[in-house]
């Protein structure tokens, strides 16, 4: 479990936004056009051209799915 901001502000809001850059594990280049979704509340966001994404979601426990094409799907666990 990843905890992403600081947790005494926690009920302080009800959304957070998320933003980061979804590179390749092996070389880290960028991957542009992978996704980020969360299956929970049905978000999701496309990274750009340099693998930056943003995905705004309710305040809480979310597990996130990494995926790009030709590559296994990766599964973070985020608390916000």
């Amino acid at each position: 479990l990843r905890v992403i901001g600081d947790p005494d502000d926690y009920g302080k809001t009800t959304r957070a936004t998320v933003h980061g850059t979804i590179t390749d594990g092996r070389d880290g280049q960028p991957l542009a056009g992978a996704t980020v979704s969360d299956d929970q509340s049905k978000a999701g966001s496309m990274a750009d051209a340099k693998g930056n994404f943003q995905l705004t979601l309710p305040v809480g426990e979310h597990m996130l799915r990494i995926s790009f094409l030709g590559y296994e799907d990766n599964f973070q666990k985020i608390k916000l």
